[in-house]
């Protein structure tokens, strides 16, 4: 809804060409934006912050995995290199460095082949004005339902020839 778009970010208007997504992205847990209430959808990324929002995508929760704070980009380094987001790098992964459109591709096709996590037990309450997390604090591997889809992954990728 519209409300939803306004409430998302500062810095991103209603009418912004990419608001729905962007809104959309942050209340899924993708993207959490900058401690000032902006998002600065024009910045450049970081590749931590590249994998940071791919994790995200995954299923695995920014608090509760420590992606946020002073240390946030260590863990996110870590749990990207834990879950393949970096196979097939090219040399070291620089965290600091912008990422270049090769390897937006590279760690976007890994997330693809990735497995999804969820927190079954998880439960998110607001505590004198804080949300807070309690519950579960292991990430779980995605099982599906469906017979045709065994693996948790977001992509069944055996078509496309790497």
């Amino acid at each position: 809804s519209e409300m939803c778009i306004r409430d998302s970010y500062k810095d991103v208007p209603v009418n912004h060409t990419f608001a729905g997504y962007i809104a959309y992205c942050q209340q899924q847990g993708i993207i959490s934006g900058y401690a000032d209430g902006t998002f600065r959808p024009a910045a450049t990324l970081t590749n931590y912050a590249f994998l940071k929002m791919l994790l995200g995508a995954l299923g695995y929760n920014a608090e509760i995995e420590g992606y946020i704070g002073d240390n946030w980009s260590i863990q996110v380094a870590k749990q990207a290199l834990a879950t393949g987001l970096t196979k097939g790098l090219d040399g070291e992964l620089n965290g600091t460095d912008y990422a270049t459109r090769e390897q937006a591709c590279l760690y976007a096709l890994n997330t693809l082949q990735a497995t999804m996590v969820d927190y079954s037990t998880t439960v998110t309450a607001n505590v004198n004005g804080a949300q807070v997390t309690v519950g579960n604090s292991v990430a779980n591997d995605v099982k599906w339902n469906i017979a045709s889809k065994a693996d948790g992954n977001i992509k069944d990728l055996s078509l496309i020839h790497i």
